[in-house]
């Protein structure tokens, strides 16, 4: 009687982590990719220093060394990601309108012949971090602030969300 029960157990046991195994496999594979992925595109970053400018509609990037590859030798289209474009654009557009030098990190990505003008760049720069060039690549961690809930910003108020 006592082994019937066990067995019982075992396969109730079986039948509740079958399914979160199939659940756990499908939550974790698609991180270890991204985490992978993530890995394989930090090998590609560059860090890039020059100006932002706006040029025939566009907003462009004048680096101080040529693009290899590039078209137009140093100047570049400047892009973003969805999560970046709505703080990278206005940074970018001030920066050309006060003719700043930036130093940027990211990813240059060759533009396909059917997407880009005869005269255009040839690559765009995917930027993941702005600094300027008299700050260093690397923030030492005394100097790094983290902008939380009950973070003060002189003009801005944070606000706390359910």
């Amino acid at each position: 009687m006592r082994s019937s029960y066990v067995a019982t157990t075992f396969n109730l046991i079986l039948d509740l982590v079958r399914p979160m195994r199939r659940a756990l496999t499908l939550i974790l594979l698609p991180l270890a990719i991204a985490a992978q992925a993530a890995e394989d595109l930090s090998k590609y970053g560059v860090w890039i220093t020059g100006e932002p400018i706006f040029q025939n509609g566009q907003l462009m990037f004048r680096a101080d060394k040529p693009v290899r590859g590039n078209a137009t030798g140093n100047l570049v289209l400047l892009g973003a990601t969805r999560q970046t474009i709505n703080v990278l654009a206005p940074s970018y557009m001030k920066a050309a309108e006060k003719r700043m030098r930036l130093r940027l990190y990211g990813l240059l990505v060759p533009i396909p012949d059917s997407q880009r003008s005869d005269k255009g760049p040839s690559v765009e720069f995917v930027t993941w971090k702005m600094h300027l060039p008299s700050d260093p690549d690397e923030l030492p961690a005394k100097d790094r602030i983290i902008i939380g809930p009950d973070s003060k910003v002189p003009g801005y108020t944070v606000e706390k969300k359910p």
